[in-house]
């Protein structure tokens, strides 16, 4: 009799505990398939005059359409996470296309102590260096 109980206050514990996570949110969704590509200058949180800029190269399919990638972010106390969600705009073309692009990176995210950019499901995640503050 006692083993259940034990059993099951452990796993209410583990339970509650899992719920003051930022893991609890949502998983965020990337829009139509792309992959991040890792190169000497991708990914890179960089400073412009315009601000802090995030860099990214991605490879595609398309051809006949405008894509569009926009980027999103969430944190908790410590750490940001940012991940880009792409609007193939219905393309029906079946090219193999690679992009380079920069986007403004949030304030927020830029004050946290660690910066990873989530990647789809078919790339791992990768952690991103955030350039020192003045």
């Amino acid at each position: 009799m006692r083993l259940p109980t034990l059993s099951l206050l452990l796993a209410l514990g583990l339970l509650l505990g899992a719920c003051d996570s930022a893991s609890d949110a949502p998983e965020p969704t990337f829009g139509d398939p792309y992959t991040v590509l890792v190169t000497d200058e991708s990914p890179v949180i960089r400073d412009s005059r315009e601000g802090p800029r995030v860099r990214v190269e991605v490879e595609y399919g398309g051809g006949c359409e405008d894509h569009e990638f926009v980027l999103r972010s969430r944190m908790d106390s410590k750490n940001a996470e940012i991940w880009f969600v792409h609007d193939a705009k219905g393309d029906p073309c079946y090219g193999l296309l690679q992009a380079t692009f920069e986007r403004p990176v949030p304030e927020a995210v830029m004050q946290a102590e660690s910066v990873t950019l989530l990647t789809p499901p078919s790339s791992n995640a990768l952690q991103l260096s955030v350039p020192a503050r003045r």
